[in-house]
């Protein structure tokens, strides 16, 4: 059988999850489709990408520029489209799907919503999501949450909208898992890995170590990721005198190695699409606390997924979620000290963290790459 002409598409291939999840779709559709995978533009740091890929050269711009630089993506896809006779086109995150839902011709249009930061209830934004989400055939979003969020938001119709949690290479993650690292890494440790800005919530993470060296003295915590807040978050922990329990280390390549040799980890995210670090942490046997943001912990670590929020610590089926923190900044000690509490119970409780030790491994064996091919065709060929 003839096998069709898919496009994938992407703002760029710098380092973040939803250019890495479009190019997982790639390798994992590779066998089923001709695959094309289109970007505007190139970063400093990119990930690789062997297959056939355009680079339509279009970077952002701002201003009454920035309406112009749409127009001129929307022609150089409709274009490109047209060459390649595509016949489905796949977007991954705002950025791309403006235009791929623009410049739709005979192309099957499925575009995704990856989270919360794209989401608006202003005036503006409902224009625009109704024209994007209403001129494409599929939304895709990560998690059920964020599906209800868009079908009440934008007025999608519910049999548009499907979810597809996130892929990921569990072969992969657990030969990354064994491989050494440059930093000391002794026990009890608790790890966290994103990037350090503020939706990540990483000021009340900081916050609650007090609370836990009270119990446990010899306490460390890894922070595994770079970006704006790192210096913001080195003087908080100064000033609570606690930055020599603080380990900074950056950005790493393979950040699994440094999860894989700390024995909890920890997510206190201000909100969330689907946090891929929460999973890979899973992959790698860790116990995991996570606040119960929107969107993903909970879906991840309950079998059934219910719209609620933790009040105070919920022990779920495959791990344990806490109340969910305002803003980064916000002061909220109560909370810190649920964290704290939370953590405490995970690294001293033997028989409970080897319980969840195990669920987090059984959990994640469901987001797998199979999964998600059986998933995405499903879609894709639907009528």
């Amino acid at each position: 059988m003839k096998k069709k002409n898919l496009l994938l598409l992407v703002a760029n291939l710098g380092i973040g999850g939803q250019q890495r999840v479009a190019i997982r779709t790639a390798a994992i559709l590779q066998e089923d489709y001709n695959i094309t995978l289109a970007i505007f533009n190139k970063q400093e740091d990119n990930y690789d990408f062997k297959g056939n890929l355009v680079n339509f050269q279009l970077p952002p711009k701002q201003g009454v520029s920035k309406l112009i630089n749409l127009i001129r993506r929307i022609r150089a896809l409709k274009k490109l489209k047209r060459e390649c006779k595509i016949e489905i086109a796949i977007s991954f995150g705002t950025t791309a799907n403006i235009p791929n839902a623009l410049s739709k011709m005979s192309d099957k249009v499925l575009v995704s919503v990856r989270g919360y930061g794209s989401l608006s209830d202003s005036v503006s934004s409902k224009i625009i999501g109704k024209l994007i989400y209403g001129q494409a055939d599929v939304v895709v979003t990560v998690a059920q949450k964020l599906s209800s969020a868009l079908e009440e938001l934008y007025s999608i119709p519910k049999a548009k909208i499907k979810t597809i949690y996130n892929p990921y290479n569990l072969a992969e993650i657990t030969a990354n898992a064994a491989l050494p690292v440059s930093l000391s890494i002794t026990s009890p440790t608790i790890v966290s890995v994103g990037r350090m800005n503020k939706v990540k919530g990483y000021r009340h993470l900081i916050g609650a170590v007090p609370y836990i060296l009270k119990v446990i003295p010899d306490l460390k915590l890894l922070l595994v990721g770079d970006g704006d807040e790192v210096i913001a978050l080195q003087e908080k922990a100064e000033g609570l005198g606690i930055r020599d329990c603080l380990t900074f280390a950056g950005f790493q390549s393979n950040p699994d190695s440094y999860v894989a040799k700390c024995d909890l980890y920890v997510l206190t995210s201000i909100s969330e699409g689907f946090p891929n670090a929460l999973i890979e942490a899973m992959a790698c046997g860790l116990p995991v606390v996570a606040t119960d943001c929107k969107t993903g912990p909970r879906e991840i670590l309950t079998k059934s997924f219910e719209d609620q929020k933790a009040q105070t610590i919920e022990y779920t089926d495959y791990g344990v979620l806490v109340p969910p923190f305002t803003s980064d900044e916000s002061d909220e000690p109560d909370k810190e000290k649920l964290l704290a509490q939370a953590i405490i119970e995970m690294l001293t409780n033997r028989e409970r963290n080897q319980f969840y030790k195990q669920k987090a491994i059984e959990r994640a064996a469901v987001f797998s790459f199979e999964t998600y091919r059986e998933n995405l065709l499903k879609i894709i060929e639907e009528p």
